[in-house]
């Protein structure tokens, strides 16, 4: 999944029952998110990289810009 050229890998657990995604395209910082459904995950997905940007924008960091090349596992 990509949003606003952040890009995630996306795993499942099979002990939680849930899609369980971690954005993979930033070097030093951490956004995570999970998901029971498909639907919810891509929305989770969304929030967490908007929550990252409103944070940076919060605290007046500038937030890490995505890789540009695609990241496969």
């Amino acid at each position: 999944m990509i949003y606003k050229n952040y890009e995630a890998q996306i795993s499942y657990s099979e002990d939680d029952e849930i899609f369980v995604g971690r954005v993979v395209n930033v070097e030093f910082d951490m956004i995570a998110f999970d998901g029971t459904s498909i639907t919810e995950l891509k929305t989770a997905f969304k929030s967490a990289v908007d929550d990252y940007l409103q944070d940076c924008s919060d605290i007046n960091k500038l937030p890490e810009t995505p890789l540009l090349q695609k990241v496969t596992a």
